[in-house]
């Protein structure tokens, strides 16, 4: 039966292709995974860990501020250094507005942090940001007019107290908000972290899965012919017998194939040609042993002819000499 002919190499190319595309894959997914994770930890950096180092700054601060307005009017209030605190509060807020603001934030990061916002139901946050960031400036605003008229006036100092506990009270409500974030980005992190696992796991199964079932077509090439050859090659050994594998194509499987019957093919072609030459020997052998056996009879037979006895004898030694030479040519051709 005719079979059809599979290229072995092709099989096993696939079968490295499958696995270096597995392996590429992976080191895809885990290249594309470690720049996620570098951008969400820059962007914790930058964005949401600056803001709470600059918030415990500016709540102390505050602080300072409120401490200051409960000591007046009973000591005389450092309204130069209220006034500086009030300004560093300022400056956070202006640095907050402008850096820090998830609102106002347009970058990449900004863009995957709303979405990771909107996906933990808590868009909310962000207008919960943007209200303690405008209650900061009310209160800063207030606390600016009264300080900028205190002079060394003792009670308009302490009539900032008020203002620099609702300072605080922002500033409180808007690290809530901070920690807020840094839970939700946090939790984000860890989905997509474990996101990437299961990927990695499922690319993993699928290429060993794909490698398995590409190494049985591999074997289903090669086992059932290589067999097959070996089957051929015993039973031209047991019973002499040439019988031609019909193995289509060109490729390994079929050259081996091809070049395996080329061989038992020449054996055969000699084997025959051997029992020819040895039918022929033994028919030149046994032509002049018969003429030698005959006239020796003859010889024997009539003693008393001596003419025949001659003439008997003279061709046993001319067919002797004939066989000799056959023999010395049979060994010279051995």
């Amino acid at each position: 039966m005719r079979t059809r002919a599979v290229s072995v190499g092709r099989r096993l190319a696939a079968l490295v292709g499958v696995q270096v595309a597995t392996a590429a894959v992976l080191i895809g997914v885990a290249f594309a995974s470690y720049d996620r994770l570098a951008s969400d930890l820059a962007f914790m950096h930058r964005y949401v860990l600056a803001r709470i180092e600059g918030l415990s700054d500016a709540i102390e601060y505050a602080a300072q501020l409120k401490l200051a307005a409960e000591a007046a009017p009973e000591t005389p209030p450092d309204v130069l250094l209220m006034k500086r605190w009030r300004h560093d509060v300022h400056l956070f807020l202006e640095r907050y507005r402008n850096e820090w603001a998830v609102a106002a934030n347009t970058s990449d990061d900004a863009r995957l942090f709303h979405a990771d916002l909107e996906r933990a139901d808590r868009g909310g946050l962000v207008t919960e940001e943007m209200g303690a960031i405008n209650d900061v400036a009310r209160s800063l605003g207030r606390i600016e007019t009264k300080l900028a008229s205190a002079g060394s006036d003792g009670h308009v100092a302490a009539s900032v107290e008020n203002d620099a506990r609702d300072l605080r009270t922002a500033l409180r409500r808007l690290l809530r908000v901070q920690v807020a974030f840094v839970r939700i980005e946090n939790a984000a992190i860890e989905r997509r972290s474990g996101e990437t696992y299961r990927w990695m796991w499922i690319i993993g199964i699928l290429g060993l899965l794909g490698s398995l079932a590409l190494g049985l077509h591999v074997r289903h090439a090669i086992a059932p012919r290589i067999q097959r050859l070996v089957q051929q090659v015993q039973r031209f050994k047991e019973l002499g017998v040439h019988q031609r594998v019909l193995e289509q194509g060109r490729d390994e499987i079929a050259i081996l194939a091809n070049a395996i019957d080329a061989g038992l093919a020449a054996i055969a072609a000699q084997e025959r040609e051997r029992e020819r030459f040895l039918a022929i020997v033994a028919h030149e052998l046994k032509t002049p042993m018969t003429s030698i056996l005959g006239y020796t009879e003859l010889a024997l037979s009539r003693p008393e002819s001596a003419e025949v006895r001659a003439r008997a004898l003279g061709l046993v030694r001319s067919h002797a000499s004939r066989l000799g030479r056959l023999i010395d040519d049979l060994l010279l051709a051995a």
